[in-house]
């Protein structure tokens, strides 16, 4: 009988080591696969580096040796784990005397990734754990309004005046034509709904309340922004009554778009129509609306602005007194929390200020130019005028997988103060919300833009 129990017990003892055998293959393969990656991304590099002033041969030579140790590695001749009866290699001389326990994977623990999931919860949907496996999703289609936004002309003096007041002027210059997938994509791969922050390999970083400040010139504190969801029916009404349209008019469009929304070219029509009648409030509500509905709140749809957002231009005198940059913040802190997500495909929101956060913050990351005329009293953003990348995700995650802190601008608005100083409010640490939607927003130290707190444990397609 005891005999029967020890074949049985290195029976078991077999199968667990040609599963961590199979695992070992698997993971070659990957690595196989990853330096093919590298290997494409390092002509796109050399292209980047030209674009970077040539700052940054120090690092193609650690690639050089990155891709030389790899295939290294994955060109090994390796021979197979002779298994026997009598003993295991590193392992029990005598295995009738260990307890043997199957190796088991569950949803706690991630091979290569965290082990314990009570801080990130959400990470068994993270787009990593599928990039861990070879499943690339590439790069997101990325939303972008910025040719909406600077070719709709605001000539109106009564008009500018209400926007103006509104706070949302800043918005007219800080709006970037441009927008580079590759990089927001793969920025988009390093964040995590759980810690609102990009995990990066020194660390921790996140947009905050003063890079919103500083980049758009956007108000931080006051009022955070409420509207309601409402259907069709509700959204005509809302049509009607802030924006001058006719009943039929208004039933048409939401007929067209499907629901409580409007296209832009719609608003823009009607805000023509509103100015030649002399109609100035309805016409600062539509100009208003394509503005937000473009930039702050822009969402996947592309074409369409949500007639909810109406409601915050009910009272005119008074919409200047909401907090745009924390709403603003809140709104991209959800977009990335859904971009960072396996399943999703395309990323919305102010694109802009993702940009120029990582333009600000990330000097050898990102392809851009110096605008000519630039003066520090405008929005930090307008300091960077976009230029196509050569560049593609492959390239960008290769570069922030070899980040140091060194790397990292730290405090880039210091020049910057004298225009836009540090708001106190910037310190603030709990949750900011938008719309009926709250997201956790860390505490601001005052010395850095970003909060760099903790070395993490990443878990991306190169371990």
């Amino acid at each position: 009988m005891l005999s029967k129990i020890d074949r049985t017990k290195k029976k078991k003892h077999k199968e667990n080591m040609l599963h961590v055998l199979a695992g070992a293959s698997a993971r070659l393969t990957q690595l196989e696969t990853r330096t093919h990656h590298l290997e494409n991304s390092v002509e796109n590099l050399k292209v980047s580096v030209g674009n970077n002033h040539g700052s940054t041969d120090g690092k193609l030579r650690q690639l050089a040796n990155i891709l030389g140790e790899a295939e290294d590695v994955s060109s090994r001749d390796l021979k197979p784990m002779q298994l026997t009866d009598e003993a295991f290699p590193g392992g029990p001389e005598d295995v009738s005397s260990q307890d043997l326990k199957p190796m088991q994977l569950t949803d706690e623990a991630f091979p290569g990734g965290p082990q314990d999931l009570s801080l990130l919860r959400s990470f068994r949907n993270h787009v990593a754990t599928r990039l861990w496996i070879g499943e690339d999703r590439h790069e997101l289609k990325v939303v972008n309004h910025g040719r909406k936004v600077t070719d709709f002309r605001l000539e109106n003096e009564h008009v500018k005046a209400i926007v103006e007041m509104s706070g949302l002027a800043p918005l007219l210059e800080a709006c970037y034509r441009i927008v580079d997938k590759g990089l927001l994509s793969a920025f988009a791969e390093r964040w995590h709904k759980d810690t609102s922050s990009f995990h990066l390999p020194v660390g921790e970083m996140t947009i905050t309340l003063d890079d919103v400040s500083s980049l758009l010139h956007l108000p931080i504190s006051g009022d955070l922004c409420s509207f309601p969801s409402f259907g069709a029916d509700e959204a005509c009404l809302y049509l009607v009554e802030l924006l001058g349209a006719t009943k039929e008019e208004a039933v048409r469009e939401t007929k067209f778009t499907r629901g409580a929304h409007v296209r832009f070219r719609w608003l823009q029509d009607l805000y023509e129509a509103n100015i030649e009648d002399g109609h100035f409030d309805y016409a600062a509500r539509a100009f208003l609306l394509h503005l937000v509905g473009c930039t702050i709140f822009a969402d996947k749809s592309a074409t369409y602005a949500d007639v909810a957002l109406l409601e915050l231009f009910r009272d005119l005198k008074t919409c200047g007194k909401y907090a745009w940059g924390a709403s603003a913040l809140a709104y991209m802190y959800d977009q990335l929390n859904d971009a960072s997500m396996h399943h999703t495909k395309q990323m919305a929101g102010y694109m802009t200020l993702l940009q120029a956060w990582i333009f600000e913050h990330f000097p050898a990351i990102g392809s851009r130019q110096l605008t000519i005329g630039y003066k520090e009293r405008a929005p930090r953003a307008c300091r960077w005028t976009p230029i196509r990348g050569a560049g593609d995700v492959f390239t960008i995650r290769t570069a922030l997988d070899m980040l140091q802190t060194k790397d990292i601008l730290w405090m880039p608005y210091t020049v910057h103060r004298e225009h836009r100083p540090f708001h106190d409010i910037s310190l603030f640490s709990g949750y900011i919300r938008c719309g009926s939607s709250a997201f956790p927003l860390r505490a601001h130290t005052g010395h850095s833009c970003s909060v760099s707190v903790c070395m993490c444990t990443l878990f991306y397609a190169n371990p």
